[in-house]
């Protein structure tokens, strides 16, 4: 079930649900969209540490992601 969620045509991300966001899951679609390694993903906060202004695409996708 993992590899299917990490190889699925669609982004998959995960979160705290504390301030200052930090992702702790992407699965491929993700990385590639955003264009980011794991390690880079992994490591940046929304708002503190984030490149090329991802939280806000991020943010503004969210209505999109969920049917």
């Amino acid at each position: 079930m993992v590899k299917k969620f990490y190889h699925a045509p669609f982004a998959l991300l995960s979160h705290n649900t504390k301030a200052g966001t930090i992702f702790n899951y992407a699965n491929a679609k993700a990385l590639e969209l955003f264009e980011l390694s794991w390690e880079e993903f992994i490591t940046f906060i929304c708002g503190i540490r984030e490149p090329r202004g991802v939280c806000n695409a991020i943010g503004t996708s969210y209505s999109a992601w969920f049917y």
